[in-house]
């Protein structure tokens, strides 16, 4: 991820030597660009996937809402969406076509709260829908690739972007391509929400342990597993701590 150092608008290019770094003509935005293949100028117009982009008036903002899962993440997300609604702002729902817990083509919370959402592999997908709306709300944000530079560009052109995200990995660690890291640092606002704990009860749950460790061999260093209840809990530190130290001994006893 990194920003250039010129500008270049849909109706403006800048003149002279490219930056190191950044080969044209993604060099000439001032914005994140974590793949420069993914932009384009043609008759000088910046295009982003192929899509021209709309003048950048640079007055956008990101939001994110981070935290283990059951913590209401997706819940926030969709209330702040639902309150921008009312101000008559159009408002692009975003989901991971792989996320089919509830339903393949909504937003739906675990308390069952439910929105109509674009279903994706990527947010290259949604790209022209982005630019025709007011407001794109993200949720599992944290299993996109490009998810900054996306972000970025969308509040660079005016849009407000918020994102629903967990802060880590079921074992505590950070994502492959950093994702909640490199989102919050050009965030305008984070929110970082706990759960209550699904073992003893503490309202200061901050993880999502895993509970049956045997679906931790399908998870690729890096990444988490799509579940619900019947895979995750949310955890104190106690109590995850507990449970990771009884999951190394049942490991040990195989």
């Amino acid at each position: 991820m990194q920003p250039a150092s010129a500008c270049l608008c849909c109706s403006c290019s800048s003149k002279g030597s490219e930056p190191d770094g950044l080969a044209p003509p993604a060099a000439s935005y001032l914005g994140v660009v974590e793949s420069p293949s993914h932009f384009s100028v043609s008759d000088g117009v910046l295009h982003y996937h192929n899509h021209p982009v709309p003048k950048l008036s640079y007055d956008g903002r990101v939001e994110v809402v981070m935290g283990p899962m059951f913590a209401g993440k997706s819940s926030s997300m969709m209330r702040r969406g639902r309150r921008l609604a009312l101000a008559q702002k159009r408002v692009l729902y975003v989901k991971l076509n792989k996320d089919a817990r509830y339903h393949r083509d909504k937003v739906v919370s675990h308390d069952k709260l439910a929105q109509d959402a674009v279903s994706c592999a990527e947010l290259s997908e949604t790209v022209r829908a982005a630019f025709e709306h007011d407001v794109v709300c993200i949720d599992e944000g944290q299993f996109f690739s490009h998810l900054a530079e996306y972000c970025d560009l969308m509040a660079n052109a005016g849009k407000i972007v918020i994102v629903a995200m967990l802060s880590a990995t079921f074992d505590r660690d950070l994502f492959q391509d950093g994702a909640p890291m490199n989102v919050m640092a050009i965030a305008s606002s984070v929110e970082m929400l706990t759960a209550v704990c699904m073992f003893c009860g503490s309202d200061n749950a901050e993880n999502s342990a895993l509970i049956r460790r045997e679906d931790a061999a399908r998870a690729e260093p890096g990444c988490t597993l799509i579940g619900g209840p019947d895979m995750y809990k949310a955890a104190c530190r106690r109590c995850y701590m507990k449970v990771a130290v009884a999951s190394t001994r049942s490991d040990k006893k195989k």
